[in-house]
């Protein structure tokens, strides 16, 4: 371990490999005890799981908790209403080391044994030891019996903060690479909602580096929560909350207004005149170049049907690419892992509607593998085109590793909008969208972006 580390990052790392050795023992013994093939298969995805990220622990700690720019928030609250164990096939190291701001040694009426074999016990939950029921029931053990309901608040609360501070911490990386990226409070919807919570949901969305003001309508004060279940926020604003955090990806107008950190200054199009962070510099007249801002065009100008040629990966396109992958990227994290392709599609009709066209046709044979093919293409692409309509708002990627492969499209919103089998009895992409007036640009992957979409897409 890295002796530059903080004393309180060692420890926590420290603890973190020791809750994963035990892990291990505890799957190992529930292999040896399975009672059906598919928990059998379940355990053994888990014990690879947890050996290579030991192994991220103990041969590169800091690259392993800096790379997980995902959480698996979603994907955990949607088992937990399963009763399945919590992070599943694919465990987050920065999920895990948020689990040093559990206030598990803040229970009242306990001893601190029992406080700390209650934390041992829900980041067994996490690592997918133990089911939440079971994690609950061992909670509600370690409290002599104490009432379920008090065990399961501290299950619910302590787990949503894990999930929330995992989450906003990628939040905050991403943000560093996407101007204009900001979030959002979102309202468990339970029946007695806390006003302020309520409230918090109603706002516009705030800055990712922002806090939330959360107001106390019998008091009229506010009390600044960066997440919830923030552990720096009152107990009456985090227990037993089952609010969430939302990315709010930036539109194209968002992006030109915001200064861009580590790159060139980009130029954007927006109704038809040039933006340059944020400053209109003149208008589009076809290829012809910015001119002097509030220029007319010339009377015998046609109306713009293109952008300008491609250029570099910090130009026009290459602009509407970053932020098309970036929302992929943060819609991938918020769907809670790469195999939740219906949370990465379009609308849910849509995606039905295409898994049951793909059967049809015979070029898959179940969602699962619809989802195969459409991963398999997004993390090996290595360029791509794409498609502008002439204001240069629209966008479309089409994502293909052979010519007459399988091929994959996604919307400048970052969702996917098709998956489908090459047919050269139809018309392709290029032609589709130049029928509608659209310009379409080759465009060359950064080995960024490779890199980012093979982490998310490729198989592990």
């Amino acid at each position: 371990m890295p002796a530059s580390l903080p004393a309180i990052r060692r420890a926590a790392i420290v603890e973190i490999v020791r809750q994963l050795r035990v892990a291990r023992e505890a799957i190992a013994e529930l292999l040896a005890h399975a009672t059906s093939a598919d928990a059998a298969r379940r355990l053994r995805r888990q014990q690879v799981e947890i050996e290579r990220v030991l192994r991220s622990f103990g041969e590169q700690v800091v690259a392993a908790a800096d790379a997980a720019a995902t959480s698996a928030q979603a994907l955990a609250r949607e088992q937990a209403g399963l009763g399945q164990p919590g992070l599943a096939a694919r465990l987050d190291p920065r999920a895990l080391l948020a689990t040093r701001l559990m206030l598990t040694d803040r229970i009242a009426d306990v001893t601190a044994r029992a406080q700390r074999q209650i934390h041992t016990a829900l980041t067994q939950h996490l690592l997918g030891v133990r089911s939440l029921s079971q994690t609950i029931s061992d909670i509600q053990t370690l409290l002599d019996g104490a009432p379920r309901r008090r065990a399961m608040t501290i299950a619910y609360t302590e787990i949503s903060r894990v999930y929330n501070a995992a989450y906003h911490e990628s939040l905050l990386e991403r943000a560093r690479r996407t101007p204009g990226l900001k979030k959002r409070w979102v309202h468990s919807r339970k029946e007695h909602g806390r006003p302020g919570h309520i409230h918090a949901s109603q706002q516009d969305p705030i800055p990712v580096a922002a806090s939330f003001l959360i107001l106390d309508v019998k008091t009229g004060t506010t009390e600044a929560l960066r997440y919830p279940c923030d552990p720096d926020a009152s107990a009456g604003n985090t227990i037993n909350c089952g609010c969430m955090l939302e990315a709010v990806e930036p539109s194209l107008e968002d992006m030109a207004r915001q200064p861009l950190v580590g790159r060139k200054p980009d130029t954007v199009i927006i109704d038809g005149e040039y933006v340059k962070n944020g400053v209109r510099t003149g208008i589009y007249v076809g290829g012809a170049g910015p001119g002097a801002a509030g220029t007319a065009p010339p009377a015998a100008a046609a109306p713009p049907v293109a952008v300008p040629a491609m250029g570099p990966p910090d130009g026009p396109v290459g602009a509407l690419v970053a932020a098309a992958l970036g929302a992929l990227e943060g819609r991938v994290a918020q769907a809670g892992g790469r195999r939740v392709l219906a949370r990465l599609w379009t609308d849910l009709d849509s995606y039905a509607e295409h898994v049951a066209r793909r059967i049809r046709a015979g070029h898959v044979v179940d969602a699962v593998m619809l989802a195969d093919r459409t991963f398999e293409v997004l993390a090996a692409t290595r360029g791509i085109q794409v498609a502008l309509d002439p204001t240069g708002r629209r966008s479309s990627l089409k994502f293909q590793v052979t010519p007459t492969g399988w091929i994959v499209i996604v919307d400048g919103q970052g969702r996917i909008v098709t998956s489908y089998q090459f047919n050269p009895a139809l018309p392709g992409f290029v032609q589709w969208n130049t029928d509608k007036g659209f310009a379409v640009h080759d465009h060359a992957l950064t080995p960024t972006d490779r890199e980012m979409l093979a982490r998310l897409f490729g198989r592990h």
